[in-house]
């Protein structure tokens, strides 16, 4: 098993490689990212538990939890664009399989359709 230390740093460069991925809009692989960072996180808490953690200093915490704040923030961001587009190519292919006979905004009996 890897060290605290080495753990911990596994787990920077992987927050700081899937939110630069994200930032440029580049390919990465968010579900392979997320078991990763479930992994690492497992071994750090199984640190922890065995009382065996590395004291992290205080710039170290603070630099985790901005890491973590703007990983967040991306995948956020990421998500909410992801829906968007699927909402709308959802809503063209009900619109390319109406027949025109109702609107798509068309309301019947208090339900929108």
């Amino acid at each position: 098993m890897r060290s605290f230390a080495e753990t911990f740093e596994r787990l920077k460069v992987l927050l700081i490689a899937e939110s630069e991925a994200l930032r440029q809009g580049t390919e990465t692989n968010l579900a392979a990212n997320a078991d990763s960072k479930a992994r690492i996180l497992l071994e750090l808490a199984r640190w922890h538990n065995n009382g065996d953690e590395t004291a992290l200093s205080r710039e170290d915490a603070a630099n985790l939890v901005a890491l973590l704040s703007d990983n967040a923030g991306l995948l956020e961001r990421h998500m909410a664009a992801a829906n968007r587009i699927a909402a709308s190519l959802a809503q063209h292919l009900r619109d390319a399989d109406s027949d025109g006979t109702y609107g798509s905004s068309q309301t019947y009996r208090g339900f929108r359709s």
